[in-house]
């Protein structure tokens, strides 16, 4: 059973970070507007639409700025390191499919709870991306995840 303080440091982590990125954040002096907030939004659903729903890379790499920064130990820094484990993803699982739940955005990042599985008899893996967006274009992103379990302390669900 994987440790619940675990878990819940990894999501104070985030939260935490997601805080003192809107605090130290340039965007963050600039107002933000509803509009603003969609259209950031807006940005990152089509990016997930392209790189994960479509699995097109040369589409995706349309939304990420050309100094891209990674907080995923499993992806490198830039264009190149996403084009690198969108390959490796690509080969790994060619069924591979994923289902975003909800998107929220605030003060230039934007946050999208998704569903993922490698393969259709999986599953799957419930994760949460946040991306900084300047510009109409994703500068940095994070991610936890946690794998869908077999059984739950409640009815509540991951998803």
């Amino acid at each position: 059973m994987p440790n619940p303080f675990v878990r819940l440091g990894l999501t104070v982590g985030l939260l935490t970070l997601a805080g003192a990125g809107l605090a130290s954040s340039p965007a963050s002096t600039a107002a933000v507007t509803p509009a603003s907030s969609d259209a950031d939004k807006a940005v990152v659903l089509a990016f997930h639409e392209a790189a994960f729903g479509r699995l097109d890379l040369n589409e995706a790499r349309k939304y990420l700025g050309a100094s891209f920064i990674q907080h995923d130990p499993a992806v490198e820094d830039g264009v190149a390191g996403f084009a690198g484990f969108h390959q490796r993803l690509r080969a790994s699982y060619p069924q591979y499919s994923y289902e975003i739940r909800r998107a929220i955005s605030s003060g230039g990042l934007v946050t999208v709870h998704v569903l993922q599985r490698p393969n259709p008899w999986d599953r799957g893996e419930v994760q949460i991306h946040m991306y900084r967006v300047v510009n109409g274009v994703l500068t940095e992103h994070w991610a936890v995840g946690n794998p869908i379990p077999a059984t739950s302390l409640n009815a509540n669900g991951l998803i």
